[in-house]
């Protein structure tokens, strides 16, 4: 008898706990203030000992070795990135990711630098990043 009693008690009180709220309590994730940037340059014989300096809004915020892959948080909102001449502009948001390609251009004797923003799925194949 005690032990119906006992399991009465238990089913009734894992019955009223999430009617009433008691011991549950939902958490909401944090919410990320930041955008994360993938900066990559695939490795290439070409112009490999340039090191090219990333800007963000005319402030430098990475040197971009040949080879290299740089993960990067920045703030929210619109960003003007440049590697010498070349400029992208992107409207980061907060939580989300982007990936930037730089990458040496051979035209005769003189390399030009490129600078172009890539898809997720882009980024990984040439990575190799699972």
């Amino acid at each position: 008898m005690k032990r119906k009693t006992q399991l009465m008690v238990l089913f009734l009180g894992l019955l009223f706990v999430p009617l009433f709220g008691i011991g549950s309590h939902s958490i909401d994730p944090p919410k990320t203030k930041t955008a994360i940037l993938h900066v990559y340059r695939p490795l290439k014989f070409a112009g490999f000992g340039w090191v090219f300096k990333l800007q963000a809004n005319g402030e430098k915020i990475a040197s971009v070795k040949n080879g290299e892959h740089l993960t990067l948080e920045l703030a929210p909102g619109m960003t003007k990135f440049n590697i010498k001449k070349r400029t992208i502009e992107i409207n980061l948001e907060a939580g989300k990711s982007y990936y930037l390609r730089t990458y040496l251009i051979r035209d005769g004797f003189v390399g030009n630098i490129e600078l172009i923003e890539v898809t997720e799925s882009f980024a990984r194949s040439e990575l190799e990043i699972e």
